[in-house]
């Protein structure tokens, strides 16, 4: 059987203790089977979770994907849902209504995955990222628009929620970024009408060879990617009738876009001539941003007290006050509700919780808002900003309260610059105090339920059912917000930068969490494990170049070396990297990679290497595999076809989960799957470590 589908087969054998799923069912079951013996957790149970919004927790910035109607007593999202079944990701858009006299209601099913563009070196690229699609009312609370994909296009989609007549209303060929209305009852889109066209140009230009230069990036393909400034235009779409027209410019001035998708979006809040916003309290664009009024006719209101600066996500007014959400404590660890009256001294705080609360809009009872923690999976609840009590309202999993998770507990400690860090340590079912068992971390963010780490792609809860503790690593600050005197951006990556300080740092961080594992009797010292994506896989090649603690790692993407940062990554990505301090390919400079490069110093690190890339990546793992590989110490390379920064098809995840635990099992823990589909693998795996030599001292 072929390594995907035997995975999609085990995925499914899996969930055949839970309840069955049918293929692109997005809505729960309204009384799932819940039995008062919690049975364990599955590959599948992990994979196959439906979402309301970001599936990463920690992306704070992203937009709310609640659309609230203009009598705020419904609101309008996306639901959607990996299914092993047929290897995609289902959509739904439901309306809720708020009193919770109804359930919720279906109004358009379908489509593809709208992914996030970023752009990058002046071209666009996907990483693999979800967008947050949020549906738009019309302020009569007749129509709702939004966006859907099919087919590759993205088009604007109206329905009349009582009449449930979903249609795309936009031009077939037209791919729309944004949308919403004016205030007299508009809908404007937002789109490239010059895609299409771009497009063709490449392909034309293609047929007497194209120009290698910033268009290229050889780790994507190798064929030029689409410029990051197409131009962009604004239509009018009239409804009913569904007549396009181009926007005017008064219009498009009533129109206030939202950022660009991934952009940080401070809060803004507007009522009755005053507006509440945050402004940066010094040039550092990474410094405490402080809550302001302002008025016409009257000079700004700052507010005073500290609590009224820092990482402040939300705005709301109330009676004449400012209420504000902000993120604070610990490597602001929680998330605490504020009031402050303009004129006042003080900001009152309400309430504050270390659950993570996501996308909350202003409706008639209260907040809207997402609400989970690490053991906890995604809800929508009612939030009362006063008290910060919440009325449950929708619960996408409720199957999870029919399945047993290992006990969670958080750690926290300073690195050697007094950085604040923390983790969460998981433990295994049974654990019985002062046994010492393999160690896995898992990285880089640990905000709400634990999943896989950013990217979801190393399962925390699944190596605790394997007998592993896990500790799931949130990352410091940044070196450079120890350098709040730097007032531009490229100086503040150049500090990070300079003798890999932050590296430096983020390991500092990393080593002293594990440390104190280990000092509380729950990890070996001698069976630690690592993995990472992104930036987690970076922080493995350093901390694997730079100690000799961990017994195994697994790395979604790998690496930056010498020649890699110089090729792979195109003339893009090689100039940005000269520019904030890396050496060009004309100028070999050992001592610059000496602490970070996994292949010039490949004859040290000997430690057993698992790398599982994107097609889109996997020439960035080159240099470094080659390396461990002539040198016979464990290493091995998976490609996952048509696959992204981020991981999309669910069969790849499944694919990767079982890997990453058969990996950790047999390095760690001696473990073989009794499965005669992995014989071959086994095989493979005893020979390395047959044929493994010590590292080299020097």
């Amino acid at each position: 059987m072929r390594p995907v589908m035997r995975a999609i087969a085990l995925s499914l054998a899996l969930a055949a203790t839970g309840q069955a799923r049918a293929a692109c069912d997005v809505l729960p079951p309204v009384a799932p089977t819940i039995s008062k013996a919690r049975r364990a957790v599955t590959a599948a149970d992990l994979i196959e979770m439906r979402d309301v919004g970001d599936p990463e927790s920690a992306s704070f910035s992203s937009p709310s994907p609640f659309g609230v109607a203009p009598d705020g007593l419904q609101v309008a999202f996306y639901v959607t849902r990996p299914s092993l079944a047929d290897n995609k990701i289902c959509r739904a858009l439901l309306l809720l209504d708020l009193s919770g006299r109804t359930p919720p209601k279906i109004l358009d099913q379908g489509g593809d995955n709208i992914l996030l563009e970023d752009p990058k070196y002046g071209a666009l690229v996907k990483p693999g990222s979800p967008a947050v699609v949020t549906p738009a009312w019309s302020s009569d609370g007749r129509w709702l628009a939004y966006l859907r994909s099919d087919g590759g296009v993205t088009r604007a989609w109206v329905t009349a929620p009582g009449e449930a007549d979903a249609r795309s209303i936009s031009p077939p060929r037209l791919d729309i970024d944004q949308l919403g209305w004016t205030a007299d009852g508009r809908l404007i889109i937002h789109g490239r009408p010059g895609l299409a066209a771009t497009r063709a140009a490449i392909e034309q230009e293609g047929r007497s060879g194209w120009l290698y230069d910033a268009r290229f990036w050889p780790n994507i393909g190798a064929r030029p990617l689409l410029p990051a400034d197409l131009q962009v235009a604004y239509s009018v779409i009239e409804l009913p009738s569904g007549t396009l027209r181009p926007a005017t410019s008064t219009e498009i001035d009533a129109f206030q876009l939202r950022p660009e998708p991934g952009a940080p979006a401070e809060p803004v809040a507007e009522q009755a001539g005053r507006r509440a916003f945050t402004v940066l309290e010094a040039p550092s664009p990474v410094s405490a941003r402080r809550l302001r009024v302002s008025a016409a006719g009257r000079p700004d209101q700052v507010c005073p007290d500290a609590a009224c600066a820092g990482r402040i996500l939300n705005l709301w007014w109330r009676r004449g006050a400012v209420m504000f959400m902000r993120r604070e404590g610990w490597n602001r660890e929680a998330i605490a509700m504020y009031r402050w009256r303009p004129g006042r001294s003080r900001a009152m705080r309400l309430w504050r919780t270390t659950d993570v609360l996501h996308g909350c809009v202003d409706v008639a009872l209260g907040l809207v808002c997402t609400r989970e923690n690490s053991i906890t999976p995604r809800s929508v609840v009612l939030l009362d900003p006063l008290s910060g009590r919440s009325r449950l309202l929708f619960a996408p999993n409720p199957e999870f309260a029919g399945i047993r998770l290992p006990a969670v507990e958080r750690l926290h400690w300073k690195n050697d610059r007094g950085l604040e860090a923390w983790g969460d340590l998981v433990l295994p079912p049974g654990y019985c105090p002062g046994q010492r068992v393999p160690l896995v971390v898992t990285q880089y963010r640990s905000v709400g339920f634990l999943r896989g780490g950013v990217g979801n792609e190393y399962p925390i809860f699944l190596f605790a059912e394997r007998g592993m503790a896990v500790l799931s690593f949130e990352r410091p600050p940044d070196a450079f917000t120890l350098a709040l005197q730097l007032s531009d951006w490229s100086d503040l990556i150049a500090f990070d930068q300079r003798d890999w300080a932050d590296r430096r740092s983020f390991l500092s961080s990393l080593l002293r969490g594990i440390d104190q594992v280990i000092a509380r009797g729950v990890g070996d010292p001698a069976r630690l494990g690592i993995t990472g994506l992104s930036d987690g896989s970076t922080s493995i090649s350093f901390a694997l170049v730079n100690s000799r603690r961990f017994a195994a790692a697994a790395s979604s993407t790998c690496c930056i070396d010498p020649n890699t940062v110089a090729t792979y990554g195109g003339i893009g990505w090689s100039d940005f990297m000269q520019q904030i301090g890396y050496p060009p390919a004309t100028r070999p400079d050992p001592a610059f990679w000496a602490p970070m490069s996994i292949a010039q110093n490949a004859r040290r690190v000997t430690t057993p290497l698992l790398l599982q890339s994107a097609d889109s990546e996997y020439l960035l793992a080159l240099e470094t595999f080659e390396a461990l590989r002539e040198l016979k110490h464990p290493v091995e390379l998976y490609v996952f076809p048509n696959e992204f920064h981020n991981k999309i098809e669910p069969v790849h995840r499944a694919a990767v989960f079982e890997r990453s635990l058969d990996w950790f099992d047999f390095w760690l823990r001696d473990h073989e799957v009794a499965d005669p589909a992995k014989a071959a693998q086994y095989r493979r795996w005893e020979a390395m470590r047959a044929q493994r030599v010590p590292p080299d001292p020097n």
